[in-house]
């Protein structure tokens, strides 16, 4: 579809409300839909959510942040790479270092255990990770 570049142009003028919307849209959208997911990695949405998720001082956007990588990468090997590639699981780890936040954790915790039960191999990449493997074994 033509109107995901539009989205993104929305997401870069740093307005909080167009960003968590352009966002919540776009997690929406491919959220169980392999064409939609593999259309918006194409057009590198899951970097964009990435920085995003670093660079965003609002814990709304950064929840719509988490939301889309999550529909982007479940049940789709390419995402999947190319997050743990962008070191998803280290910024992944510094928000739950430097963020308590319960809601945002939640969804970041809900995500890792979903995509480690399509790929079990994770269990061992987690647990190099303080944060991650205190949280998930909570």
């Amino acid at each position: 579809m033509k109107i995901w570049p539009d989205l993104l142009n929305i997401s870069e003028e740093e307005n909080e409300d167009l960003l968590t919307w352009a966002l919540w849209v776009l997690g929406t959208a491919a959220q169980n839909n392999p064409p939609v997911q593999t259309s918006l990695f194409h057009l590198k949405v899951l970097d964009f959510a990435l920085e995003t998720l670093e660079s965003s001082d609002s814990e709304k956007v950064k929840t719509k942040a988490v939301r889309c990588i999550s529909a982007i990468v479940q049940h789709s090997p390419e995402p999947l790479k190319a997050f743990l590639d962008l070191k998803g699981l280290d910024i992944f780890e510094e928000l739950f270092r430097t963020n308590p936040s319960s809601k945002l954790n939640q969804k970041i915790l809900f995500f890792l255990n979903f995509i480690q039960t399509d790929n079990p191999e994770l269990k061992q990449l987690y647990d190099k990770y303080q944060y991650i493997s205190e949280k998930l074994n909570q």
